[in-house]
């Protein structure tokens, strides 16, 4: 599976019908990249119980990634 982060950008990209590097921001430009994956992967590797979520805007778009891994982008 695809890093988190790349996950978001491509699924943006798609939303705004434009390859990922034409997007007007990039992902480091509102949340650390590396720092979200490692996150990510640490909850992955743990496979805990946890809950919770991630949530911040991109694109003007509001990216909620949840405990469980699960991306969505309204």
């Amino acid at each position: 599976m695809s890093k988190y982060s790349v996950q978001i950008v491509r699924r943006v990209a798609e939303k705004e019908g434009v390859h990922p590097t034409e997007l007007d921001d990039t992902l480091g430009d509102v949340i650390d990249p590396d720092a979200l994956d490692q996150l990510m992967m640490s909850l992955e590797r743990n496979q805990r119980d946890s809950v919770g979520a991630l949530r911040f805007e991109f694109c003007g778009y509001t990216v909620r990634v949840s405990a469980a891994g699960d991306i969505d982008i309204q």
